[in-house]
């Protein structure tokens, strides 16, 4: 046992400071010896199996007493290591983040992280508290962030667009045994790598020279440039692989990678390398049947999956359901030949679990909408592209033309798909070597029958000179716009005919050389999928005769760059464009790719609000990331210093979850109080005993209705419950299983509940707004709920930042980063004018609070400071200025105020301040990846502004800068201490 020798395992809090000093003194020695520097990763330390028995008898007996009081009141209790005091909280986070590791990096997979630490040794009570429906509670998350800092260890908490707490515990490891079962050719290749793996080979900040030794050697070995003696002597030494490895390792080091071939046919994947779900879509056509499209599944072995049933939702519909057999394999219902519900250039596809979680998203293409001539292998149904591939008489072979070209000769079986504007063609062997796609009189189209030919260089040269360009515009254009576009053509060239999209175009000439278009009215559709900016034209060109040659006509294709800005969303339709007066659904945007359409788009990102969403790129990819309370979606140029106005792609982004729609219906004749409500869920869910369905009413009052039963209308699952005659009208609906919200309906005049006296308490009106996942940000209720806030704002505090006035049928979901952002705006502008401050602080804290002031301060600003520094800041400023100076008198509230700023930087003296002040800032710079003046200039002190009386008002673009830096934590905590240090400096 290399760290927990003659430690006992079950006596609570000895073992646990006996435990985790004992990892600081073994990475200490570790780093004096010159085997660690910082930042460095748990396994390092070189846990055994005797370590591993060691954490897994301690999970086992950690009770769940013992981890609540760590987890929520540990904060500010402490014990010491070697002369350095360690609050209870970061002690058990360090503990639980070691655990985590030892787990995943034996018994999980990238897909499992969390199911697997979940169900793993603790007891139904502890993991209850620890964990929330599969993932990590705020508390644990809290912990482990804390351990991770303390340690010095390799972590991204606090940067942007990552998965801060997975991707930390995958950085303490490297990679599992599981994840190098799979795919550890593929990675040796270059292809896949996971995010762990990337950074320590590679990243600025997280390289680990023992990890690329390693590494190198694997690859080295793959490719016979290293002895099997040398690979296993650096596999021996290496800190990263466990002896019992070894073997698997050497062997599949010597294995050559074998990467999925889709035949371009899924263009995109939740993770980049990761093994798609589905194979490409296959086209089958009995000839004596319509065509249809099917996607085989695959690679559910490479997944990892975890629980009894995932669902296969193509466009929206569940077309197939895996379940899980004894042996741990998948079964496929109806078939594992998925067939797609509709026919569709291109079709969104997830993998979700039974839980609502997306295990993976994809996109489907069955054809490119922007070609004229599509071509499949009636043999097995693959797509290929005849412009570029030889085609032979031998074999049957499906065409799928756009419906205003002509196949010659006529052939004896077609199908028109007329929602889509195209027809497909059925060529059985022996089809005429004559066969061409007319296009009025010109020939668009013909097989090549033996080779390709060779490139003309002439069509080459002659798309060089083609110019095009929107003709009289120079402003951003948006979908909905009319536009022309203005051709400039060589001389000596006529246009013979004009298309784009599969379709015809018009056109007038204004001069010999420069034609006019008719007018486009700009659409997702104008687009290929993953153009974001240009308009791909087929253009047919009549060159003029010469002594070459007689006059030829040429086809090319030619790209027109727009100045556009929006964005769509891939629907069962078809792409669907986003329009600022939109609302967005989380789900729809969380399932479906969502395109962005923008010149020089990598210099752009998304934002929700004022939360940091994600860095664009080309590819159409769904947006996970979304809070759904109202927000509205934008776009910017930029995160910090944005001198222009972000750009609004939808003016809120919405949470309805698993229910679309309610519907009342009116009282029979015969029973005038009869009523019944009926519920339309966008998945079909089979109401059984646990599951319930809650009305806010009216009147104010709450009600909780058992589904009776269930019914299915074409594609559509329906609830029916029955209402009693003392509703009136509601206000909100929710579905819930076990009292966790699954979906919610609102009225669109819901804030005029909030506005009326209520017949419920502040704090339960404020817990049924979270709970029911109200978009409290949009424009049209944000003045009205905070009206409510700045009336109560107790109340509301305690609802939404601790567990409290939720009715007892009703269980909170777990607290996002999200949900804090929104209550951070909404107490944007609040002052602790009129309230007592008391009377804030005191619902803040347990109701079975015994602690003295100190202990209720600290414990109170590690809640609100996970809110906002400034919130924290003028709570503490008030309070100081209405008890604490009354009380007690300045020396007295100095020194409160100065422990205060000990505690929350976690240092023991003006010394180990001054230290961990340098390591903050240092971290916030990295973090942010911004520069310290901007830091100092742009957001401290404008917060200091802020937090004058009155406040001072601060221009647009301070108050953005500050409004995004606050969704970091590391720079929260630096706010928070500079807050505190500037209120000290004012108590004389």
């Amino acid at each position: 046992m290399n760290i927990f020798s003659g430690i006992p395992a079950g006596d609570s809090y000895n073992t646990m400071q006996m435990a985790v000093t004992s990892i600081a003194r073994r990475g200490r020695a570790l780093r004096e010896q010159g085997l660690l520097e910082p930042p460095w990763s748990l396994v390092e330390l070189r846990p055994d199996s005797e370590d591993f028995a060691w954490l897994c008898d301690w999970m086992r007996q950690l009770p769940s007493g013992v981890a609540q009081r760590c987890l929520e009141d540990g904060q500010w209790r402490k014990f010491e290591i070697d002369n350095q005091r360690i609050s209870y909280t970061t002690g058990i986070g360090t503990l639980l983040l070691l655990s985590a590791t030892e787990i995943a990096r034996r018994a999980t997979d990238e897909r499992s992280l969390w199911a697997g630490i979940s169900r793993s040794y603790f007891t139904e009570t502890t993991r209850k508290l620890l964990f929330a429906q599969r993932d990590p509670s705020r508390a644990y998350r809290d912990a482990v962030e804390q351990a991770a800092r303390w340690l010095d260890l390799r972590h991204v908490f606090g940067m942007q667009g990552l998965q801060n707490w997975y991707d930390t515990i995958y950085l303490q490891f490297g990679f599992s045994r599981q994840g190098m079962m799979r795919r550890l050719p593929e990675w040796l290749a270059g292809w896949g790598e996971t995010f762990s793996v990337q950074q320590l080979l590679q990243g600025k900040r997280m390289r680990s020279e023992s990890f690329f030794r390693l590494w190198e050697a694997l690859r080295l070995f793959q490719r016979g440039n290293y002895k099997e003696t040398q690979l296993r002597a650096i596999v021996h030494e290496s800190p990263w692989v466990l002896p019992e490895w070894a073997n698997d390792l050497v062997r599949l080091a010597r294995e050559r990678p074998r990467l999925s071939d889709s035949s371009g046919m899924i263009l995109e994947s939740s993770e980049e390398g990761e093994a798609p779900f589905l194979d490409a879509p296959l086209l089958r056509w009995e000839i004596s049947s319509s065509p249809r499209f099917v996607c085989p599944v695959k690679n559910l072995a490479y997944l990892d999956l975890q629980d009894d049933t995932y669902d296969i939702v193509i466009a929206g519909r569940i077309c197939g359901r895996l379940h899980r057999r004894d042996d741990g394999s998948y079964r496929v219902t109806p078939s594992d030949e998925i067939e797609l519900p509709i026919i569709a250039p291109q079709i969104a596809a997830s993998l979700m679990a039974a839980d609502g979680q997306v295990v993976q998203n994809l996109t489907l293409q069955l054809w490119d909408e922007n070609e004229d001539v599509t071509a499949f292998y009636k043999s097995n149904g693959r797509r290929f592209d005849p412009w570029t591939n030889v085609m032979r008489p031998t074999s049957e072979v499906f065409l799928l033309l756009a419906d205003d070209l002509a196949l010659e000769p006529p052939v004896r079986f077609w199908h028109v798909f007329k929602q889509q504007g195209v027809k497909l063609y059925y060529l059985p062997v022996g089809w005429p070597q004559q066969t061409r796609v007319l296009l009025g009189d010109q020939v668009l189209w013909q097989p090549y029958l033996a080779s390709l030919p060779t490139a003309k260089s002439a069509e080459q040269d002659l798309a060089k000179h083609i110019r095009i360009l929107p003709y009289g515009r120079s402003s951003l254009v948006a979908f909905g716009d009319r536009l022309r576009l203005r051709i400039a053509l060589p001389p000596n060239a006529d246009l013979v005919f004009l298309r784009a999209c599969g379709q015809p175009m018009e056109f007038e000439r204004l001069s010999a050389n420069e034609i006019r278009t008719e007018e486009i009215i700009i659409t997702p559709r104008n687009f290929n999928f993953e153009e974001y900016c240009r308009i791909e034209l087929l253009l047919g060109i009549k060159a003029s005769a010469s002594a070459a040659g007689p006059a030829s006509i040429a086809r090319l294709r030619v790209s027109a760059e727009l100045p556009i800005s929006g964005a769509a969303v891939l629907t069962a339709s078809g792409w669907a464009a986003l329009r600022p007066g939109d609302a967005l659904e989380r789900e729809q945007a969380n399932m479906q790719p969502v395109k962005m359409f923008l010149m020089e788009i990598d210099e752009w990102d998304v934002l929700e609000g004022d939360v940091w969403v994600r860095h664009l790129s080309q590819h159409p990819r769904p947006l996970t990331a979304l809070s759904g309370y109202g927000a509205p979606l934008k776009l910017s140029r930029g995160v910090y210093n944005m001198l222009k106005e972000p750009r609004k792609l939808a003016h809120a982004v919405v949470d309805h979850g698993n229910l679309v729609d309610i519907a009342i219906d009116a009282p029979a004749a015969e029973d005038s109080s009869a009523r019944i409500l009926r519920i339309r869920l966008a998945r079909p869910i089979e109401p059984g005993a646990q599951h319930t369905i809650h009305w806010w009413d009216r009147m104010g009052t709450f009600h909780t209705l058992v589904p009776e039963w269930s019914e299915v209308q074409g594609e559509e699952m329906w609830w029916r419950a029955n209402i009693s005659p003392d509703l009136t009208e509601p206000i909100a609906i929710a579905i819930a299983y076990n009292g966790t919200r699954l979906g919610s309906w609102w009225d669109d005049r819901w804030n005029t509940a909030i506005r009326q006296p209520m017949q419920q308490m502040p704090q339960i009106t404020a817990a049924l707004m979270r709970w029911f996942h109200l978009p409290v940000l949009s424009q049209r209720y944000l003045l009205y709920v905070r009206s409510l806030v700045f009336a109560y704002p107790a109340e509301t505090l305690a609802a939404w930042v601790s567990k409290s006035g939720l009715p007892p049928e009703l269980h909170w979901n777990e607290i996002d980063e999200g949900w804090l952002s929104a209550v951070r705006t909404i107490f944007w502008n609040w002052r602790p004018t009129h309230i007592p401050v008391q009377e804030v602080m005191e619902h803040l804290l347990p109701m079975d609070a015994q602690q003295d002031l100190l202990e209720a301060l600290t414990s109170i600003t590690w809640k609100l400071l996970r809110v906002s520094p400034l919130l924290i800041g003028l709570v503490v400023k008030q309070w100081a200025g209405q008890e604490v100076t009354l009380k007690w008198g300045v020396k007295q509230s100095r020194a409160l105020i100065q422990q205060l700023i000990y505690n929350l930087a976690e240092a023991e003296g003006r010394d180990a301040l001054q230290k961990k002040m340098a390591a903050l800032e240092q971290d916030v710079v990295t973090t942010m990846g911004v520069d310290p003046r901007f830091i100092e200039r742009s957001l401290i002190r404008p917060a200091f502004d802020l937090l004058e009386d009155p406040p001072m008002p601060l221009n647009r673009l301070d108050q953005d800068n500050l409004a995004i830096a606050m969704n970091v934590e590391p720079f929260r905590r630096l706010l928070g201490i500079k807050l505190f240090e500037h209120i000290l400096q004012s108590i004389r």
